[in-house]
């Protein structure tokens, strides 16, 4: 028995439903700060204001935990030049001393990620895991639109909120799609598949 999700990041008036997998006992909700997080009966938690919450998950005697972030979602309206300076900027994404071509989304996890980028650039040092995808910490949060997809070769998303995961292969689980490298599956298991890599993302 376990939740879906032990961290969940949302914007301030946004929702997202908790769910308790392999069990149909009744379950009892609990925000620890509920002004800053609400959650209903029936586990959908709701932002309020910027902050952390823990929500608990009572099932008989056995309790679940879940931490829910919430933060400010970004005044579009409002852009200085500054910002749309940095939007026209683009990602550039180096494997191993190689720049590789990448299609990156238009989401806010994307642009939470320029704004990283805007300071400085990003190295992190990836890890192989299960034969079919390389995984890092960013070292930071970054806002989630977590769905349960299958991914493909070259598929970059993001994992646990703060985690870029590369595929060279294939996967079934809940997360938020950053982008596609636009190389061949030969090529991505070529530069993936033999040994840890570091990646390299700056804004130019």
């Amino acid at each position: 028995m376990k939740l879906n999700k032990t961290k969940v990041t949302i914007h301030v008036g946004e929702s997202y439903k908790l769910k308790v997998k392999g069990t149909k006992k009744k379950v009892t909700w609990k925000s620890s700060k509920k002004s800053v997080v609400t959650v209903n009966k029936k586990g959908v938690v709701t932002g309020k204001k910027a902050g952390k919450s823990i929500i608990t998950a009572k099932v008989g005697k056995k309790k679940l935990k879940c931490k829910v972030t919430v933060i400010v979602k970004a005044n579009k309206s409002k852009k200085n030049n500054g910002d749309i300076e940095m939007m026209n900027k683009q990602i550039v994404t180096t494997i191993d001393g190689k720049e590789v071509s990448v299609t990156w989304k238009d989401n806010d996890s994307v642009k939470a990620l320029k704004e990283l980028l805007k300071d400085k650039s990003i190295v992190i040092k990836m890890s192989k895991y299960g034969g079919f995808e390389q995984v890092g910490s960013i070292g930071k949060t970054l806002p989630n639109n977590d769905k349960n997809i299958t991914t493909r070769p070259g598929d970059i998303v993001l994992y646990s909120d703060n985690q870029i995961v590369i595929f060279y292969g294939s996967n079934t689980w809940d997360y938020t799609r950053l982008g596609t490298i636009n190389l061949s599956e030969s090529e991505l298991k070529s530069l993936l598949s033999n040994k840890n890599v570091i990646l390299k993302l700056e804004l130019k």
